[in-house]
């Protein structure tokens, strides 16, 4: 499994934080930093094993009930060509999660970049935390039928 680049990433990112287990890292392929959890995936490329990719996911907040259209446009905007994300992409997790994630080829990483990938997966949550409930507290109230997330 280690000669693997995915777990030998995780292998490297474990090792360069005081107290964490590689190997239970490597099994779990979770993190919590500052009480947000951050989930590692592998996305492999059938067709080229040099162009599989890491993917970071964390839970930003949940969709408030008074979700408006503003709201949800303000998200839909965010993500155009990532301008408001950093590169990340906003997107719901069910019905009412509001989750972030980022994805990068696994070749193009090494500890330290993958380490500074999460630090701005975490500062993109926070600030998107913040903006959902400001965007929340100003929204006029609306009918509950004016707004209908189904995936």
């Amino acid at each position: 499994m280690l000669d693997d680049p995915y777990f030998r990433l995780l292998e490297a990112l474990a090792q360069g934080v005081r107290g964490m287990d590689p190997a239970a890292f490597r099994r779990a392929q979770t993190l919590e930093v500052r009480g947000r959890r951050v989930d590692f995936f592998l996305e492999r490329d059938l067709h080229d094993r040099a162009e599989d990719r890491i993917v970071l996911r964390c839970d930003v907040t949940h969709l408030p009930a008074s979700a408006s259209e503003p709201l949800c446009r303000l998200l839909l905007h965010a993500n155009n060509l990532w301008s408001g994300t950093r590169g990340a992409t906003l997107g719901l997790r069910g019905e009412e999660a509001v989750m972030l994630s980022v994805a990068a080829r696994v070749g193009s990483l090494d500890a330290a970049r993958l380490a500074t990938a999460i630090t701005g997966l975490l500062r993109q949550a926070e600030r998107w935390t913040e903006e959902i409930a400001r965007s929340a507290l100003s929204a006029p109230d609306a009918p509950s039928h004016s707004l209908h997330l189904r995936a």
